[in-house]
C-alpha cells in the first residue's frame, strides 16, 4: 500500500518543525534520505550540533559531486589520421535515461551508427 504524497510532506513538516519521537521515526521510515537531509540542514548547518553537520556532508556529498564531474564521455572509436585528413567533431547534450528509452536509442545502435559513418567516409564496408 503506497502512502499519499500529502501524508509523506506533513509527516516531513512535522518532523523538521518540532514533533513528537513517533513523528520522527514514521518520517524518517517514509521518506530516509530526505529527512535525514532535512535534519541535517536544520541541526546541523544552520544549527550547533557538529554530528549533524557531519551528516550534512555525507548526504549532500553524491549529488555535489555529480554535478561537479558530471559523466565521462564514451568512447566509441580511436582513428590515426594522416596528413590530408581531418576530423570534425560535433557535440550535443546527451539524452537522459528516459528519453532514450523513450526513442529507442541503445549504446550497441549509436556505436554502430558512428561505426557506419566512419566506415562511409573512408569509403569502405563496415564490419
Amino acid at each position: 500500500m503506497a502512502i499519499p504524497a500529502i501524508v509523506k510532506r506533513r509527516l516531513l513538516l512535522k518532523a523538521t518543525f518540532g514533533g513528537g519521537p513517533v513523528v520522527h521515526v514514521l518520517a524518517f521510515a517514509v521518506q530516509p534520505m530526505v529527512y535525514l537531509k532535512r535534519m541535517s540542514m536544520r541541526r546541523g548547518i544552520l544549527g550547533p550540533s557538529r554530528a549533524w553537520r557531519y551528516m550534512a556532508v555525507v548526504a549532500y556529498a553524491p549529488g555535489s559531486m555529480k554535478k561537479l564531474f558530471g559523466r565521462e564521455p564514451d568512447i566509441i572509436a580511436t582513428e590515426t589520421l594522416r596528413p590530408p585528413q581531418f576530423v570534425n567533431v560535433l557535440t550535443a547534450t546527451p539524452l537522459s535515461r528516459k528519453e532514450q528509452k523513450r526513442t529507442g536509442i541503445t549504446r550497441k545502435k549509436l556505436e554502430r551508427q558512428a561505426l557506419a559513418d566512419v566506415a562511409a567516409a573512408k569509403g569502405v564496408e563496415p564490419d
